[in-house]
């Protein structure tokens, strides 16, 4: 049972040197026959921030749960979210890391949020594929980050306040996609990412695909 921290965060950078690194997260390995933990439970492994002169931020690290079974009421929360810096486009800003659990049952359908998901790219076997009735994100950031990932909302998506959902894998080979058969919605203080493809193949003439219906 997990009601405290458990982390492996990255070191901070903030002295004065030009152009010095933070450190990335470390790695969580937890193997067990039953896994639980009340909201007070946190594994992190969050990269660490950077406030020197053009210093790059740490990125995310690496967490692993293997269990057989979960324990009623598991509320343990996950942070693999990269650190803060001086650069911040999407080309050069520090990346989340990795999230891997034995199954996929800790993220529900309906709500993601309360903070339990904190930059962190999913990852459970077996796992390419997803249809919910209805989709909330919110206070978390999750991406679902197996190649090629489908996701099916059969009713509203909604990305809300301080929520981020993204959609496959960061230069995966296939190519994911997003299906949404209500209406979607990206609040203010939200974001959706849906990361393409590569499309140097006749096979396929574009990276990713959202439909809205």
């Amino acid at each position: 049972m997990v009601d405290g921290s458990l982390t492996a965060n990255g070191g901070v950078y903030g002295g004065s040197a030009d152009g010095c690194g933070s450190g990335s997260g470390g790695g969580i390995y937890v193997t067990c026959q039953t896994f639980g933990g009340a909201a007070s439970g946190l594994l992190s492994v969050k990269g660490g921030d950077n406030t020197g002169a053009r210093g790059g931020a740490g990125g995310g690290g690496r967490i692993a749960v293997d269990y057989e079974t979960l324990a009623p009421g598991n509320a343990v929360r996950f942070n693999a979210q990269s650190g803060s810096g001086y650069y911040t486009q999407p080309r050069r800003a520090a990346a989340p890391g990795t999230l891997w659990l034995a199954t996929r049952d800790l993220l529900q359908a309906g709500t993601i949020g309360d903070g339990r998901f904190m930059g962190v790219c999913f990852h459970a076997p077996g796992f390419d594929a997803w249809t919910v009735d209805e989709l909330v994100v919110t206070n978390g950031a999750v991406i679902l980050a197996a190649d090629g990932f489908t996701l099916n909302v059969q009713g509203d998506l909604t990305v809300g306040d301080g929520g981020l959902l993204g959609i496959g894998a960061v230069s995966g080979d296939a190519h994911p996609a997003l299906n949404c058969d209500g209406s979607l919605r990206v609040r203010d203080g939200g974001c959706l990412l849906v990361f393409g493809g590569r499309t140097n193949s006749a096979a396929k003439a574009v990276g990713a695909e959202v439909t809205v219906a």
